[in-house]
């Protein structure tokens, strides 16, 4: 429950700097290029995958006309298929725990923006709450 609750904090305190930090059109921009890049890479992953069953089918063939037997070449095959899901989803869980981490980051201060975004975020509320200089 209490990681729960830590989440739920950093989430809210994201959405707090994120709300207050820049204007709307530049949420809103970035928020339509973070879905252009998950589009492409959604779609470059597809691309990858093909071109990896396509060599593996070429390699396949090749190993069938250099003479090994079909059952042995589907085993290698298979094996080598096996490792490179094995070191794809070792980048991509690895690639995942850094982003996961990036929200802790933000809050504890420790992103390298924080400096200057903290002056943007005080000047920001300065302008809203009416404060005079």
């Amino acid at each position: 429950m209490k990681r729960n609750a830590r989440t739920i904090d950093r989430l809210l305190g994201i959405a707090t700097a994120g709300a207050s930090i820049a204007k709307a059109r530049l949420v809103q921009r970035f928020i339509k290029d973070l879905a252009n890049v998950i589009t492409l890479a959604i779609a470059t992953g597809f691309m990858v995958g093909a071109f990896l069953i396509g060599g593996f089918y070429l390699v396949y063939q090749w190993l069938i006309r250099s003479g090994l037997d079909p059952y042995a070449a589907q085993i290698l095959i298979g094996l080598v298929s096996a490792v490179v899901v094995l070191i794809l989803f070792g980048m991509t869980a690895s690639y995942l725990q850094r982003l996961r981490s990036i929200p802790g980051q933000i809050i504890q201060g420790e992103f390298p923006l924080s400096g200057r975004l903290n002056r943007l975020v005080d000047s920001f509320l300065d302008g809203l709450l009416g404060k005079s200089l």
